[in-house]
């Protein structure tokens, strides 16, 4: 399985689900079943691969804004998230996480997707009757770019001025 393919199974789900995360999660192991367990596996490992991209401070940064603050492990379930809104709402906010503001709502909070991130492997194991291997891809130790002060309200202005528009009043 390769990028493209990766994709179009995670825009697929999206587009199906209605935005509803159980459907998207249905949708997706549907499609998944009907893959060999080889390009099963080869999904999981793209999905790792893009929840690692995504490490970035920047981006926590918009997360602990949009979730009203973000643990280590919330980052994570957010990126997740972000995965499975599919190429285009990843891709653009890997370059610019203030174009999130378009695709969140601040009356919410539940910006996490964790299950999102082991469709994979659940679908691997029921295919397989097996534990999927450990992943080959390498994590990282730290976050893309610096640290910063999430609690800033002027550096958040700064950095997520559309974001900020919604959720510092």
């Amino acid at each position: 399985m390769d990028e493209a393919q990766f994709w179009s199974l995670i825009d697929e789900s999206a587009a199906k689900a209605g935005g509803n995360p159980n459907a998207q999660l249905a949708v997706l192991k549907r499609l998944l079943r009907k893959l060999p367990p080889e390009e099963v596996a080869q999904f999981d490992r793209h999905f790792d691969q893009k929840v690692v991209d995504a490490y970035d401070w920047s981006l926590w940064g918009a997360a602990y804004l949009i979730n009203g603050g973000c643990s280590d492990d919330g980052f994570a379930y957010f990126r997740a998230w972000l995965v499975s809104r599919g190429r285009e709402v990843y891709t653009a906010a890997l370059d610019n996480p203030d174009t999130l503001a378009a695709v969140v709502d601040p009356g919410r909070d539940d910006y996490e997707f964790e299950e999102a991130w082991y469709v994979g492997r659940t679908v691997y194991e029921e295919l397989a009757g097996q534990q999927l291997p450990r992943s080959s891809v390498k994590q990282r130790s730290r976050p893309r770019g610096r640290n910063w002060d999430f609690d800033n309200e002027v550096q958040v202005a700064k950095r997520f001025p559309a974001l900020s528009a919604l959720y510092q009043r």
